[in-house]
């Protein structure tokens, strides 16, 4: 993830009332950066993907970018063009300018801090409310231990992919945290390693058994859609009929949930215990007791009524629920969640 500048230099004028148009990465950068700002305000954003305009980034509504039809001169003074691809985001302008908007107001110039591909610790530490989340979880679950008044809550991340972006750790990470990380996938470890190096980072499959050697199937180096499961991967390219570089297959060394905690955690299990496996999520959940030896919050990429019913069973709370993961709390911290 490259750390883009917010175009201060392109802003005029006092007390700027800023339209933010693209929620990814580089958007949240902007945004996050805007807001330790007086003289900008954020109105509000808009995204053509249709699941973020029902959701609020840093307190900013998130909305579809036909509102930008309905707006007048003098209600904004820029709209901000936060693409990355400039066919895109040349597209964009234009269909802006068809919506009657003059081209003076609108703003399109990327600048980097550097070309690393991931920000570093005490550069994030200015910004307002910084999530990695691509849904808020992990400012769901700082929130949930600071009702529970755990400053530096340990963390088990199985399936971590990158060390900052759709990081679910990397929040607590900043605030002094420390955890496990695990992944399958070699070049993210040793991202995690550089960018994240008061973490143990682990490159290990899981898998709802014993300790076996399984196939891992590539679609990237880096992005989090590489999998154990095969059917998952060619539903993924059929439903989305995306190209992806050829699908590479390599042996991987794969633990039990059980095995992984009593291996890398010491027997107990830590704080906060993340799951992001691609799906294979419900299959290591169904492997593990956690009556016994649990976390407090679990984060799991499945909506599955079978792991609902599991965690329920075992003392847990379906607590909070995003596009794609469920948090859970156990059962015994609940009213000092509610307390909140």
């Amino acid at each position: 993830m490259r750390v883009y500048k917010f175009p201060f230099d392109k802003i005029k004028k006092e007390k700027a009332r800023i339209i933010l148009y693209g929620m990814s990465d580089m958007g949240r950068q902007y945004l996050a950066q805007c807001m330790s700002e007086d003289n900008i305000s954020v109105l509000f954003a808009v995204d053509a993907n249709s699941t973020l305009p029902i959701v609020k980034m840093h307190d900013i509504q998130v909305y579809y970018p036909g509102i930008l039809a309905g707006l007048k001169e003098d209600e904004f003074d820029y709209i901000v063009i936060a693409i990355k691809n400039d066919t895109d985001a040349q597209y964009i302008k234009d269909s802006i300018i068809k919506m009657g908007i003059v081209e003076e107001k609108i703003i399109r110039s990327i600048r980097y801090y550097d070309d690393r591909k991931c920000l570093y610790s005490h550069e994030l530490n200015r910004w307002y409310k910084p999530s990695f989340s691509y849904f808020g979880e992990d400012l769901v679950v700082s929130g949930l231990f600071q009702s529970m008044n755990i400053e530096k809550p340990s963390y088990l991340d199985v399936g971590c992919n990158h060390p900052y972006e759709g990081n679910n750790t990397a929040l607590l990470y900043l605030k002094g945290s420390n955890g496990v990380n695990i992944d399958a996938n070699l070049n993210c470890i040793q991202l995690m390693n550089e960018e994240r190096p008061d973490d143990v980072n682990i490159c290990v499959g899981v898998c709802g058994k014993g300790e076996c050697e399984k196939d891992f199937f590539l679609l990237s180096d880096y992005e989090g859609l590489n999998s154990f499961d095969e059917n998952y991967i060619k539903n993924y390219i059929d439903t989305f009929q995306i190209k992806r570089d050829e699908v590479r297959t390599i042996k991987v060394r794969c633990l039990s949930l059980k095995d992984i905690v009593d291996t890398y955690c010491n027997g107990v299990f830590p704080d906060y215990f993340d799951l992001d496996v691609e799906g294979l999520d419900d299959e290591v959940i169904a492997s593990y007791d956690f009556t016994c030896n649990g976390p407090k919050i679990i984060c799991v990429e499945s909506h599955s009524g079978e792991v609902c019913e599991q965690m329920i069973s075992q003392g847990y709370v379906r607590y909070f629920s995003t596009v794609h993961n469920v948090i859970y709390v156990k059962r015994n911290l609940i009213d000092s969640v509610l307390a909140m």
